[in-house]
Formats: structure tokens, C-alpha cells, sequence
């Protein structure tokens, strides 16, 4: 048998796979997380501790809109692709599509769509919002193929439990739906 090198997912694919959908500014008044540039939110920029960017002394949508792609991919890279491990993920597709279910939900709800795909492709997996050890073993031991549908079908039924929730929020599920069911 021959040794073989792992492969592992790499971010500027995932960063690609993300920017028909992340790749534009938003300011809609249905977006719970404000003004938006790359999918990096006033709200998620407020969380962090480099989030005045144009360094006025406070945060607020002119540092959303002053954003470089340096920035972004500052962000991308040190709260998504390291923070969740996404590059201990071996197949590609399977790591954008969770690298942007991350940007999408963010933390816990996150690593919840991605623990309950793993469980419906029969992983034995606790789902308890972290994206752990456990987490990234089941990912990388599920069939790509089978764990995108999961992926999807649990992204989806996430953007309804929002609606539920959340009913003013109904004027964005049509997009998300079409998010979840992207390639």
C-alpha cells in the first residue's frame, strides 16, 4: 500500500465558493445583523476587537463599507476558516459549503446544521453547537456527496425555524431557501 498525504481543504476555494452570494454590500432593513460587506456584518464587526476599521474610535456601517479585501480576508481567515477548523476538513466542496453556512449563522446554530447532516448520514454525533474534534472526525469520515444533501436540507430547515421565530423575517426566505440549495 502506498502512504499518501492528506489533503485538506484550502481557504481560497472556500472564499471563491462564497462570493457569488457574500460578494456585495447589503444594507436591507430585513438583515438582523445591519449593514453587510462580504458577508461580514455591523453586528459581527462589533463583536471583535479590530472591528473599527477606518479607526474613528467606534464601530459602525462606514467600517463595514471601508472593508479591503485584506480585511476580509483577515476576518474569513482568523473567525471562520481557523476558528471552526475548517482546514482540518478533507473534501473541498463539503468545507465551502460549511464555510458558508458558518458566515451565514455564525457559531452555535452553525456547528448545530452541521452536527445534525453528520447525525442523518447515521454518525453517531451529540449536537451541541460546537465545532469540535468529534464534529470534524464525522465530517471528514461521511460521504461528501450524502453530507452535502444533509448540509443543505438542514440549512434549509434552519432559515425556517428563523421565520418562525422571527416572522418579520419571511421577506428573505425565498433567497435563503435558493442559498440553501445552491450547488
Amino acid at each position: 500500500m502506498i502512504d499518501r498525504p492528506q489533503t485538506f481543504a484550502k481557504l481560497v476555494p472556500a472564499i471563491d465558493y462564497i462570493h457569488p452570494i457574500e460578494g456585495y454590500r447589503s444594507d436591507s432593513p430585513t438583515d438582523r445583523g445591519g449593514a453587510t460587506k462580504w458577508g461580514i456584518s455591523l453586528r459581527f464587526l462589533n463583536l471583535v476587537s479590530e472591528g473599527d476599521i477606518n479607526g474613528d474610535g467606534h464601530v459602525d456601517e462606514h467600517d463595514v463599507w471601508a472593508m479591503m479585501e485584506e480585511d476580509k480576508f483577515f476576518f474569513y481567515e482568523k473567525y471562520f476558516w481557523r476558528y471552526y477548523r475548517l482546514g482540518e476538513l478533507r473534501d473541498q466542496q463539503v468545507a465551502n459549503r460549511i464555510f458558508s453556512i458558518f458566515i451565514n449563522f455564525r457559531g452555535q446554530d452553525a456547528a448545530k446544521i452541521v452536527q445534525l447532516a453528520c447525525r442523518s448520514n447515521l454518525k453517531r454525533l451529540a449536537v451541541d453547537g460546537i465545532m469540535g474534534s468529534e464534529t470534524i472526525r464525522c465530517i471528514n469520515s461521511a460521504t461528501p456527496q450524502s453530507l452535502l444533501a444533509a448540509l443543505r436540507s438542514e440549512q434549509a430547515s434552519m432559515y425556517h425555524k428563523i421565520v418562525n421565530r422571527f416572522p418579520d423575517q419571511v421577506a428573505n426566505l425565498e433567497g435563503w431557501i435558493r442559498r440553501a440549495y445552491r450547488y
